[in-house]
């Protein structure tokens, strides 16, 4: 998985030309404390950092994970090869800091631990930020337990990348209280909040008036091939009965709405239901390995997923509505426009907003009804997707956020002078 990500961002670092022109924040220092380790699967933060790093020295900080993660994640494990030099310096401006994951369990559960963990992490991002040369950088944070460390480091601009709704990710009403807390702490210390969603967006604002919904973006030449006359579908999906019925992307227990999948696969047994990507250790895969007509393809590179996505009749969304998919944007949701592709998503609150392109279904039902005619639609509202692509060009959205990062940099030092 590690090779895959590598060659993928090394494709992005040399897409990103120095013949761009320089953006709003040329020349500063940025440090990204991420809260996904670098060798993950590519996300948006990786998109993102590949832009900051056009015109910027980047510093991209793994989170602090616990030695638990070194049983289960194999990123956690490859970081512990970077134990003795852990700062990488990937292409001109980009470092990365493989931050070891020996930490101690249970940082959400209780504040000693949470306290400690932040000084030791303290340490390293501080030996990191003289390593790499770097001097009073902005800050742009994915963790939301950053706080107490972007408080200590004295941070000249602070932008927290509020991803999703932290807490709904753990059953515990304690642990949950605690993250809600820790969160709230984060928006108001922030600078700057970037969310994804217009959910997101009506929960965080009154925490910081400087909070704003960017969305999530699309490579669009990327994805783009799947519309291309010489792009060929691989053969694993080639080979499938038809009509094909697909999803791309990381699928785990909290999102992926199994039984959906089983009933369509019940229903139609001459349909094929594909699912392209890792399933996390948090999804019981047996209920959709019994059936014959769903088949489960691992992690492929992100290059080749729009030859996949060009194999599916109709692209798929199969999010349960629960209370964590009420506040995310799926990188999905925006990525399958560009393919021009049908889609049938559930009724998630970020997809309502794709109504006009694409079909969002609020039962098991209606879904089922949508796949049906989107099988039928014959590439009919093709180009209304494509077009709409356009709005959430990864390029376009980068540069929005730095240029808002620099207007409320020039605001703070406007008010430091004038004091």
């Amino acid at each position: 998985m590690s090779v895959m990500v590598h060659e993928t961002i090394e494709r992005m670092l040399r897409s990103q030309a120095r013949t761009v022109p320089a953006g709003p924040l040329p020349g500063e220092d940025l440090v990204v404390l991420s809260h996904q380790r670098w060798a993950t699967h590519v996300t948006a933060v990786h998109n993102l950092v590949v832009r900051l790093a056009r015109h910027n020295r980047v510093l991209f900080v793994e989170p602090p994970d616990s030695m638990a993660w070194l049983l289960h994640e194999p990123p956690a494990r490859e970081a512990m090869t970077w134990l003795l030099d852990p700062l990488e310096r990937r292409g001109g401006n980009l470092y990365v800091y493989h931050t070891p994951p020996l930490f101690l369990p249970g940082q959400g559960r209780r504040p000693w631990i949470a306290r400690s963990v932040t000084a030791t992490y303290e340490y390293l991002v501080r030996r990191a930020l003289v390593q790499a040369g770097f001097r009073r950088p902005i800050y742009w944070v994915f963790q939301f337990n950053a706080v107490w460390l972007v408080r200590a480091l004295r941070a000249r601009l602070v932008v927290y990348e509020c991803a999703e709704e932290w807490a709904e990710n753990t059953a515990s009403p304690a642990v949950r209280r605690y993250i809600e807390q820790v969160d709230e702490q984060m928006c108001r210390t922030a600078d700057l909040v970037f969310v994804p969603s217009s959910e997101m967006l009506r929960r965080k604002s009154p925490r910081n008036p400087h909070t704003y919904r960017v969305p999530w973006g699309v490579d669009i030449g990327l994805y783009a091939t799947a519309r291309r006359p010489e792009t060929r579908i691989p053969e694993e999906i080639a080979r499938l009965p038809r009509p094909i019925i697909g999803i791309v992307g990381m699928f785990d227990g909290r999102r992926l709405h199994v039984e959906l999948l089983v009933e369509l696969a019940r229903r139609h047994r001459n349909w094929s239901v594909v699912l392209v990507g890792r399933c996390m250790p948090n999804l019981d895969t047996r209920p959709l390995t019994d059936e014959p007509n769903i088949h489960l393809y691992g992690m492929r590179p992100v290059e080749a997923l729009p030859a996949y996505c060009k194999g599916f009749d109709v692209c798929i969304l199969p999010y349960r509505v629960v209370e964590f998919t009420r506040s995310i944007l799926p990188l999905k949701l925006v990525e399958y426009l560009a393919t021009g592709k049908p889609v049938v998503t559930t009724a998630i609150p970020a997809a309502r907003e794709f109504r006009d392109v694409y079909y969002v279904a609020d039962t098991i039902d209606e879904f089922d009804r949508m796949v049906a005619e989107a099988i039928d639609e014959d590439g009919r509202h093709a180009a209304a997707r494509v077009r709409r692509a356009a709005a959430y060009d990864w390029n376009a959205i980068a540069e929005r956020k730095m240029a808002m990062a620099a207007e409320r940099l020039r605001a703070k030092a406007g008010r430091n002078g004038q004091g």
